[in-house]
């Protein structure tokens, strides 16, 4: 159950979110998935060493994870706001 994770599933992917300008944000998540994400080698490391039923990794995964178990609702309107804060600059 990985977090971030630096692959190309946001530019081959189709995204419906669009910025201020009403511009498809894609560009913008790619990147921060770019910069942000852990390389694969890393999860698939976690994967390997970690025997639990449910292992999000990397470490800053767990706290979006218990976030979206606790109240998804909460996630979502969490996600919203990061969106338009611009935070994924």
């Amino acid at each position: 159950m990985p977090g971030v994770i630096n692959t190309n599933i946001i530019s081959d992917g189709r995204i419906h979110m669009a910025d201020a300008t009403g511009k498809s944000g894609q560009g913008k998540i790619a990147r921060f998935y770019k910069t942000q994400g852990t390389h694969p080698r890393g999860v698939a490391k976690d994967a390997l060493l970690k025997d639990a039923p449910v292992m999000p990794t990397p470490l800053h995964a767990w706290p979006f994870y218990l976030a979206k178990r606790l109240s998804p609702k909460l996630y979502r309107a969490g996600g919203r706001l990061i969106w338009k804060s611009g935070l994924l600059l």
